[in-house]
C-alpha cells in the first residue's frame, strides 16, 4: 500500500503505529491508518469528496499524546502528507476538511484556524 510505504520511508524501522519525533520518553505523535473513514459522518464525507473531487481511499490519524502540545510536530507531518498526497487534514474541533492552503493562509472555520486548540479551550 502507498501509504504505509510512505510512512515506513520517513519514520524508518517502524510499523503501525508510526511515531513522531522518535526519541526516547519524548514521543508526540502516534500516526496509524483510520480504518473507520467510511463511517465518518455523511456530511463530512460529503466534503472531503467534494474538495478532493473524488473518494479517499484511505485515512491516516495522528494522535498527540498528552504530555505535549504538539504544534510543531502536527504542523510538519500535516504539510509533508497533504504535500504529498492528494488529500485534506481535520483535526478534532471542527468537521471541516482543511487544505494545504488554507492552513498555510491561516483561514478560519468557525472563528478558528486549522488544530486551534487554545482558541477552542478558552471558548
Amino acid at each position: 500500500m502507498e501509504v504505509e510505504a510512505f510512512l515506513s520511508r520517513e519514520f524508518p524501522g517502524q510499523s503501525r503505529p508510526w511515531i513522531y519525533p522518535t526519541q526516547p520518553q519524548d514521543n508526540v505523535l502516534y500516526i496509524d491508518l483510520y480504518d473507520d473513514l467510511y463511517k465518518e459522518e455523511p456530511d463530512y464525507l460529503a466534503e472531503v469528496i467534494s474538495v478532493l473531487g473524488e473518494h479517499p481511499y484511505i485515512s491516516i490519524k495522528a494522535d498527540i499524546s498528552g504530555r505535549h502540545p504538539g504544534n510543531k510536530e502536527v504542523d510538519y507531518f500535516m504539510q509533508l502528507c497533504l504535500r504529498t498526497f492528494k488529500a485534506v487534514a481535520q483535526d478534532d474541533y471542527s468537521s471541516h476538511a482543511w487544505t494545504l492552503s488554507e492552513i498555510q493562509s491561516g483561514h478560519q472555520h468557525q472563528g478558528h484556524s486549522f488544530f486551534d486548540y487554545l482558541g477552542w479551550y478558552n471558548k
